[in-house]
């Protein structure tokens, strides 16, 4: 037995590792330094073996030469490309939430469900509140058995008379099955208003709520930062699990790691994802290779996902 050991430790030597994919020549926002730095990373069976600032020179399968572009983590927020042209088909996530079409079953892991994948078929019609309802149970449940972690909520586009009692067992249902509810907004009036009576209601059901909210263009006259915040703070200190984080209003060199780590590393903590989020070794390799531009935003030009490819859906 000693003697096996021995010759699989002299092997493991003497014939080199050989990993799945290299990406090199790009630049590293990881979502751990506040710094972006040129390097390269290597996969091995959908992890991140290595990650390094040094020109890595060990065998890989497949070698992708990123072209100087910036690669950072996956993002698991569906709304996170907000200042994308094509906001419903930019693949630059890692859930399929939005993604169309449907991609190949097993590249994407389906970490955040929309809430209008949940709410569509239960208000399509005529039908009575009692039948959405149960419709909505139904869904959780089907979405919870998929994998899901959380439930996200695009603000900009929800009601204050919408939030009714079928928004209410929705978030009883989230609170059930330990889910997150995302709720998705801006520094504007409109936001404030609908957070109001969400939060009201979840101090009922007690779901975990993450608020992302987007800062607008300039800050001043107007601005709802303050009372959003202290409307946050205010439910958190009376007991409901509710955090609050601020989104910069446009990808631009300058902010991109403190972007990165607030689109990819604090929705994948709030979502419970340990091993998502961020370009160190052993973590998933999850990975966006982007541009930012001043003018146009990001122009997103190869996902990957579990180390595999994402089609493109734009």
């Amino acid at each position: 037995m000693i003697f096996i050991l021995l010759f699989l430790r002299i092997l493991s030597i003497v014939v080199p590792m050989i990993y799945d994919l290299l990406i090199t020549n790009v630049i590293l926002v990881d979502g751990y330094w506040d710094f972006p730095y040129s390097g390269s990373v290597l996969i091995r069976d959908g992890i991140l073996e290595v990650v390094s600032a040094c020109r890595v020179s060990l065998e890989a399968r497949e070698i992708f030469d990123g072209g100087g572009l910036y690669l950072i983590p996956g993002i698991v927020d569906v709304n996170s490309l907000y200042d994308s042209t094509d906001s419903e088909g930019v693949p630059g996530i890692t859930t399929r939430t939005l993604l169309k079409p449907r991609p190949v079953e097993g590249i994407h892991t389906l970490w955040l469900q929309d809430y209008a994948a949940v709410w569509k078929s239960s208000v399509e019609g005529e039908r009575d509140c009692s039948f959405a309802e149960q419709e909505i149970r139904s869904r959780l449940s089907l979405s919870v058995s998929e994998g899901v972690r959380g439930i996200s909520v695009d603000l900009s586009t929800f009601q204050v008379s919408s939030i009714d009692e079928a928004f209410h067992t929705l978030m009883a249902g989230i609170a059930s099955h330990e889910l997150v509810l995302l709720l998705h907004g801006s520094d504007n009036e409109h936001t404030l208003a609908v957070l109001k009576p969400i939060i009201a209601s979840a101090h009922t059901r007690r779901p975990r709520v993450h608020v992302a909210c987007r800062r607008q263009k300039t800050a001043g006259e107007g601005s709802c930062e303050t009372a959003i915040s202290s409307l946050v703070a205010d439910a958190a200190q009376a007991g409901l699990e509710i955090s609050c984080d601020w989104y910069p209003h446009r990808w631009n060199i300058s902010s991109l790691p403190q972007t990165v780590k607030q689109l990819a590393r604090v929705p994948a903590r709030a979502l419970g994802l340990d091993s998502c989020g961020i370009i160190r070794s052993g973590y998933r390799a999850d990975l966006v290779l982007l541009s930012p531009d001043e003018t146009h935003g990001v122009q997103v030009h190869r996902v990957w996902t579990g180390g595999r490819v994402v089609p493109d859906m734009r």
